[in-house]
């Protein structure tokens, strides 16, 4: 039963890590395909960023984890995203008057669509889709359990180039388990960084803060192909 209800109780951390996860570098101008200019959005491409995350709460450790995402366009303005990502952390809990570590993993996976479109000097986005996140706990001489819930995702933002190399994207999500008895839903607000070299691959970051005060950074690469 304790190990159970250690699950349960990540349902907000875990929707924070979704929210986060899903729009990091993903977002940018559109400057067609065939340029060398930065910019994903229309691109096809394949992107991975090594992940950090800690959380506003004294018995949740810091968290790191890998995230893995593909974007195909299908039409002029019109993308789709598949990704997947991982993290893990540790909870330091209280059993019986005695300190116990759990073993945290959290495994996701999201598909969505990105509508996109010029305005002003940039340009404006936005998404939505649904996954399935499995969400796992181990203590060590307790036993260990998870469970897997349905997700679904929202989220608009701006991109703005900074020449042709280098762009900036702040953006906004909500995402939400479809199960309303879980209460967790969260609001996330970060900014997307892409500089991008000669030929097809990028540089890409990400800094965010949700309604919790839980923060997150990445870094990793584009592919384009």
């Amino acid at each position: 039963m304790k190990t159970k209800l250690s699950v349960c109780s990540l349902r907000k951390l875990a929707c924070v890590a979704l929210g986060a996860s899903a729009f990091t570098a993903v977002q940018a101008q559109n400057p067609g395909s065939g340029s060398t200019q930065a910019g994903l959005l229309g691109e096809r491409y394949f992107g991975v960023t090594f992940d950090y995350v800690t959380f506003d709460a004294p018995a949740v450790n810091d968290g790191f984890g890998a995230s893995f995402e593909l974007n195909y366009p299908i039409s002029n303005g019109v993308d789709l995203v598949a990704a997947y990502s991982y993290l893990g952390n540790d909870l330091d809990i209280d059993f019986n008057g005695s300190p116990v570590g759990a073993d945290l993993d959290q495994h996701s996976l999201f598909v969505g669509t990105r509508l996109h479109t010029p305005l002003g000097p940039g340009r404006g986005f936005a998404t939505a889709g649904f996954g399935l996140a499995k969400l796992g706990v181990d203590i060590p001489g307790l036993g260990d359990d998870s469970e897997t819930e349905s997700y679904y995702l929202i989220g608009a933002g701006y991109e703005l180039p900074v020449g042709d190399r280098l762009a900036f994207t702040p953006f906004v999500t909500w995402s939400d388990f479809f199960d309303s008895d879980l209460d967790a839903g969260a609001v996330t607000y970060g900014t997307d960084v892409e500089f991008r070299f000669e030929g097809s691959v990028s540089l890409i970051g990400s800094l965010w803060v949700d309604d919790d005060s839980n923060k997150g950074v990445s870094a990793g690469m584009v592919f384009r192909f």
